[in-house]
């Protein structure tokens, strides 16, 4: 859903929301609000919810910058690149990178439709 959201039409016009829309479903109140709105607040409740949280996700532009360059440059570069760019204390150390990067990959791989050959004989 984005800001542009129409719930519905009046006469033949567009009815857009005002967020955030206060609803009641199954008789739990509710807010309805963007969904960019809401990874951004769930992002900074994760990064303030425990000390032992990942750099990655306690920084957004860390994590941005780093997935950009994943499956380009080694880890050693993205890294001395992230720590010139942000500084030490924001980007993630080398061990904490590499397990990252390679759960990214690993997820990238499964994600990826493989090619199969289907033979007759």
């Amino acid at each position: 859903m984005s800001d542009e959201a129409i719930m519905g039409r009046a006469e033949g016009e567009p009815i857009h929301p005002r967020f955030p829309v206060q609803v009641t479903l199954f008789g739990i109140a509710a807010v309805i609000i963007p969904e960019a709105e809401y990874w951004a607040l769930t992002d900074r409740n994760a990064a303030l919810s425990s000390p032992y949280r990942s750099r990655l996700n306690k920084s957004p532009e860390v994590r941005k910058f780093i997935l950009e360059r994943i499956e380009t440059d080694d880890m050693d570069r993205i890294r001395e690149a992230a720590v010139e760019r942000f500084g030490e204390d924001r980007v993630p150390s080398r061990s904490a990178l590499s397990r990252f990067m390679v759960k990214r990959r690993a997820a990238n791989r499964l994600a990826t439709p493989r090619k199969t050959s289907h033979r007759r004989d």
